[in-house]
């Protein structure tokens, strides 16, 4: 198909990148209709190219190595490796349904939905990111003020110096000042005596040094210390200053003069654009010094919430649940913790799990909480997250990441079974869960509480300051809303 003379160029290239977009489809087992070598239905790609040795040409279908309900594991040993044996064994649902269909999820993005953009995203090979992209392309100022400054900082702008090294030949006149002399990027934004006015009336408020090459001025706003509001501000400078001196030089050419006080009028309100968007609950002077002023003396406006752990109606549980990672990806670890109606312990356990996402720990606490309630005949359950975002994935609010598909539909299907139904918590109000989370980093094996005796010091002082609903603050800048289900 790619060698005929009547294909168009780009239908080849798709069928030349075809068989790398397939690897990037998994197949969740509903039916086991999948095929067993050329499918990827393990998410580390089909087993005829990650299995070397071993890899069977016959096409044969993954249900034929489930018996009952369970996986074969006599079968899958003698054609797989042993760490692809154990990963499917211990990871994968064998759980089919006859007349099921397996479902495809496009592994390129988080929602599993396949994307011209994510395809192309993962063919193109892109450069490794520098430090200074983040400090150009910022969302507080519009694109072409940052476009500016790329350009800049790459040497890229149509200045008079950089066309003379593309061999394009034009009058020598320098735009910027009344001098005869040749035009340069560095001259135009930077030591022409009206950008040496320009940046020093910034720079002096401010307390910056204005050095002598481009970049070092640049980079010198970037690095400056100051408080977070004014470190955004600081960042954008460079970038405001240069556009207005490169508005200021294109009139020129055309015999149109911008004085400095206008000049400095318009880089101002571009400053005051950009704070108005950023914090439009700060009353800012359009003067820069003002403006320096009020951002220096700003302390924003604290809000508390008292919060405490509310116990269960008579007859429910409550299991509180917990993930904690270092890193998101790090080293993480999960906790839940089973109290009856009078805040007594029934049950806990904590587990590190190795590396994973604040996410992954989350879903992971959830789910062995409700395993643990189900194998042990408990019902009538509240499971109580910290995690907003789990709670209504979970609720089906919004859709379930392809990444985590089959345990949540395994908590889906437990809440079910045992009666059980999640809400969502505040932090404060689930610190004992928190606690045991983050002790279990210093363990190497499960550990599990199953009286108060049991427990530590610490996590003995948390328990009863729930019994007593004694209230811990929640503060925050922005004001506290209710508790979402």
């Amino acid at each position: 198909m790619t060698t005929g003379k009547g294909g168009s160029h780009a239908w080849k290239k798709m069928i030349e990148v075809r068989e790398d977009m397939e690897h990037e489809i998994w197949w969740q087992i509903k039916g086991g209709g999948a095929s067993f070598w050329f499918d990827n239905w393990t998410k580390h790609g089909s087993l005829y190219y990650t299995e070397e040795q071993g890899a069977g040409e016959e096409e044969i279908e993954v249900k034929q190595f489930i018996v009952n309900g369970e996986w074969d594991e006599q079968k899958i040993r003698s054609l797989v490796s042993r760490e692809m044996a154990k990963y499917i064994l211990e990871n994968i649902d064998p759980r089919i349904e006859e007349g099921d269909v397996d479902v495809p999820w496009w592994m390129g993005n988080s929602n599993g939905v396949f994307t011209v953009k994510s395809a192309y995203e993962g063919l193109r090979h892109k450069k490794e990111k520098v430090w200074w992209w983040s400090r150009i392309w910022s969302r507080g100022v519009p694109f072409k003020m940052n476009f500016l400054l790329w350009r800049s900082w790459r040497g890229r702008v149509a200045t008079e110096d950089i066309l003379q090294r593309m061999r394009i030949s034009m009058a020598s006149r320098c735009y910027c000042c009344d001098n005869h002399e040749q035009e340069t990027m560095r001259r135009l934004f930077l030591t022409a005596p009206i950008a040496q006015k320009l940046w020093k009336h910034f720079a002096s408020c401010a307390g910056i040094e204005i050095k002598e090459g481009l970049q070092h001025t640049i980079t010198e706003w970037w690095e400056t210390p100051a408080n977070p509001k004014l470190k955004v501000v600081f960042q954008e400078i460079p970038s405001i200053l240069m556009w207005e001196l490169w508005k200021r030089r294109n009139p020129r050419r055309h015999g149109k003069e911008v004085t400095f006080e206008q000049l400095k009028q318009h880089s101002q309100e571009s400053v005051f654009k950009l704070l108005k968007t950023l914090f439009p609950w700060i009353n800012i002077p359009k003067e820069w010094e003002g403006t320096i002023e009020v951002l220096k003396r700003y302390r924003p406006i604290l809000h508390y919430k008292p919060i405490s752990w509310e116990k269960p109606q008579s007859e429910w549980i409550k299991c509180n649940t917990d993930g904690a990672s270092k890193g998101n990806p790090g080293e993480s670890a999960y906790s839940f913790c089973l109290r009856n109606n009078l805040g007594d312990l029934i049950h806990a356990e904590a587990e590190k799990i190795g590396e994973a996402t604040s996410l992954e720990a989350e879903i992971k606490a959830i789910l062995n909480g409700l395993r643990y309630c189900s194998s042990t005949n408990l019902t009538k359950i509240i499971v109580e997250t910290d995690s907003l975002g789990l709670t209504k994935i979970i609720n089906k609010v919004w859709k379930i990441p392809w990444q985590y598909i089959q345990e949540i539909e395994e908590i889906q299907e437990l809440l079910g079974k045992v009666n059980a139904f999640i809400i969502h918590g505040f932090r404060e109000a689930n610190q004992l869960a928190d606690r045991m989370a983050n002790g279990a980093y210093i363990h190497q094996e499960k550990i599990q509480w199953l009286s108060f005796e049991q427990l530590s010091v610490e996590c003995r002082r948390i328990l009863n300051m729930d019994k007593t609903s004694i209230p811990t603050l929640r503060i925050k800048t922005r004001k506290i809303k209710d508790q979402q289900q």
